[in-house]
């Protein structure tokens, strides 16, 4: 609350939530999985436990302390910190994720 411009959320999306999210992702389709703001990971740790291999996770997170602790959390992931999460500083309080099947793999960084 006291950087409404660093951190789109107060607190991380709870697990039911973060499970609901994942839900919409078909982890037997091919391609990588991209998500956009996963912050401190709730909702990525969704997609892992609901069978999306985390080598085809896209993580682009703009707070880079979180970035840094996603690389921790998934190193098999690619995990980038820009500004492309922001979502223009209003933030949107939980995580955008977006299954692409066209998207070839990114470099891991």
């Amino acid at each position: 609350m006291e950087k409404p411009l660093a951190t789109g959320a107060v607190m991380p999306s709870g697990k039911p939530l973060a499970r609901a999210m994942a839900k919409f992702v078909d982890p037997s389709l091919e391609g990588r999985v991209i998500e956009l703001g996963p912050g401190t990971g709730a909702v990525t740790a969704a997609l892992v436990e609901q069978g999306v291999d985390p080598v085809r996770l896209v993580l682009v997170e703009f707070n880079p302390t979180f970035c840094r602790l996603l690389r921790v959390r998934y190193p098999e992931a690619t995990a980038r910190q820009s500004a492309a999460a922001a979502g223009g500083g209003g933030g949107v309080g939980a995580a955008f994720v977006h299954q692409a099947a066209q998207v070839p793999p990114a470099s891991r960084q």
